[in-house]
């Protein structure tokens, strides 16, 4: 191991693991934010990112974070391939010292220089408490209340969803926050589309790149749910955006931006699709 290797650990555990294990607001959905985080983990033993002897004392630290979720994430909330690798793990003595990690070559290369941007990206969207919020409302609301608050999307407050861009602390499961969210969702949308385009651009006829999306982009996929009821909401959230331009600047202006809006987020999903869901559409 190395000392690189132990600070990139440590501030892991810090920046993901150790919330996870704390008393959680309602609005974080632990089952597949646990399952993604050891995903991560995963993926940094695998192309040499972390040291496996020390992501094994990791993994034990684990166990007591593992047993509050009631029950494992099924897809598409994660994939069934992390599923199975992390069944291998809890059936090991050694679980990362025993599983296969990525020889020397041009794959393991590649991966390894991106490995700290793909996280760092997932890091911010994981700390984004907006965004987190309108995921949950996206897979988690009930019906009726989801109903409810469409109700008054009309009446959406664009001031107070500006509040709550620059200070998102005070964002909470309501329509000004929601709408914060879906814009949030966007900008980490664009984030994830920029880093791949990039990674698309590094890949050699050495490196398997769908691969890549398969695995790394697969790890967060569930965020922005397309494959399943939550892509209605998600869809459903342009109207709430509508509504937002409309009450602060008119319908003249909205008419006049909609159609490069509509594009820019087609494009967006689009690029979500390719990068993330590759998995998810297979075993659909």
């Amino acid at each position: 191991m190395s000392e690189l290797q132990s600070a990139r650990l440590a501030q892991f555990w810090h920046h993901r693991l150790r919330i996870l294990s704390e008393p959680l607001p309602a609005w974080r959905i632990r089952g597949p934010e646990v399952y993604e985080a050891i995903g991560w983990l995963i993926e940094g033993v695998f192309c040499g990112y972390f040291d496996a002897r020390e992501a094994d004392i990791v993994w034990i630290r684990l166990q007591p974070i593992l047993k509050l979720c009631v029950e494992p994430p099924k897809p598409p909330l994660i994939t069934e391939t992390l599923a199975d690798d992390i069944q291998k793990l809890q059936r090991s003595v050694d679980p990362f010292r025993q599983t296969s990690q990525m020889t020397a070559g041009p794959q393991r290369e590649y991966e390894l220089r991106l490995f700290a941007h793909a996280l760092l990206i997932a890091d911010r969207f994981f700390a984004d408490r907006p965004a987190n919020i309108c995921v949950y409302c996206l897979r988690s609301l009930p019906d009726t209340k989801w109903a409810r608050a469409k109700e008054s999307w009309p009446t959406v407050d664009p001031t107070a969803t500006n509040r709550r861009l620059a200070d998102p602390t005070i964002a909470s499961i309501d329509n000004p926050s929601l709408l914060a969210g879906y814009l949030r969702l966007l900008e980490h949308m664009q984030a994830s589309r920029g880093f791949f385009d990039y990674a698309k651009t590094r890949a050699s006829k050495a490196v398997d790149f769908e691969s890549y999306c398969r695995r790394v982009g697969g790890l967060n996929a569930w965020r922005i749910p397309l494959v399943d009821f939550g892509r209605s909401r998600f869809e459903q959230l342009s109207e709430l955006f509508e509504s937002a331009v409309t009450a602060e600047q008119g319908t003249k202006v909205w008419k006049s931006i909609a159609s490069p809006v509509k594009h820019h987020i087609t494009r967006l999903v689009e690029a979500w699709e390719e990068h993330h869901l590759t998995e998810s559409f297979v075993g659909a």
